[in-house]
């Protein structure tokens, strides 16, 4: 999943260092639409290459795409559970 391009530009390349932690940041209609635009172009993406996306990782992105964490907090979770570097 992460190989896709479309996924390269919403889990960055950079491993994470730390477990994520809870944002209390609250974004505007027009970023939560631009979110949710880009999460489904990923997923769109790498399941045309196969892939699916698994319930923990879509829990993971509603939260991102709600505001409730940021994309470096999302591509440390989802790298966390996979085992990624």
């Amino acid at each position: 999943m992460i190989r896709s391009p479309a996924l390269q530009s919403v889990v960055p390349d950079t491993p994470a260092e730390s477990s994520p932690v809870m944002s209390t940041t609250t974004i505007s209609a027009a970023e939560r639409a631009e979110r949710e635009r880009v999460i489904a172009e990923a997923i769109h993406s790498g399941e045309m290459e196969g892939l699916r996306v698994t319930d923990a990782t879509k829990a993971d992105t509603d939260k991102y795409v709600a505001g409730e964490i940021d994309l470096d907090q999302l591509a440390a979770m989802v790298r966390a559970r996979y085992g990624i570097d």
